[in-house]
């Protein structure tokens, strides 16, 4: 009978030692916030704006504009001290703090750079992880593919601002996330 009953507690022992080495759920990728490029499609108060997207590193964004018409060719390239803005030829810098705090690029950008490393206020929704934080313009979400890192959306509503990401593709020599 005692060697039934160690047998028993062996095997459940056993048991539980394996069931605890099996895959289970992985955890999800980091959200890339650095170290890629993409397609953008933004719905900015009342206007709708496409864009190409191009990230190296925290602090850095570049933001090539292609629709509306208007604003076709149009690009923001902001370097961690001054942004460049360019179009059809034409080049100036602006001084970073003459932007306001509720511009396109800048909200962008700063959601970008506040999710770097943020895991306090990671949650899993039906579209993905969300990241949420806080910004000088507001509150914001970030999603993200929970297997790939990709973004796939961000949200800045005190901004009016909701953008969907597209073509996602990480920059293989960027080691930043």
């Amino acid at each position: 009978m005692l060697r039934r009953l160690a047998c028993a507690i062996l095997s459940i022992a056993c048991l539980f030692a394996c069931s605890a080495c099996s895959p289970g759920k992985s955890e999800t990728e980091e959200p890339v916030t650095s170290g890629f490029e993409c397609d953008l499609d933004v719905q900015y108060q009342d206007m709708n704006v496409k864009a190409h997207l191009t990230r190296h590193t925290a602090g850095t964004l570049l933001l090539e504009l292609t629709e509306p018409s208007t604003l076709n060719g149009l690009s923001m390239e902001w370097d961690g001290e001054n942004i460049a803005l360019k179009l059809h030829g034409l080049s100036f810098d602006v001084n970073p703090s003459a932007l306001p705090e509720s511009g396109l690029g800048k909200g962008i950008l700063s959601a970008l750079d506040a999710a770097i490393g943020q895991r306090e206020n990671r949650a899993e929704v039906s579209e993905g992880i969300a990241t949420s934080g806080s910004i000088a313009q507001g509150e914001f979400t970030l999603v993200s593919d929970p297997e790939t890192g990709n973004l796939l959306s961000l949200e800045i509503p005190s901004m009016e601002l909701s953008a969907t990401f597209s073509n996602f593709a990480v920059n293989s020599t960027s080691s930043e996330n």
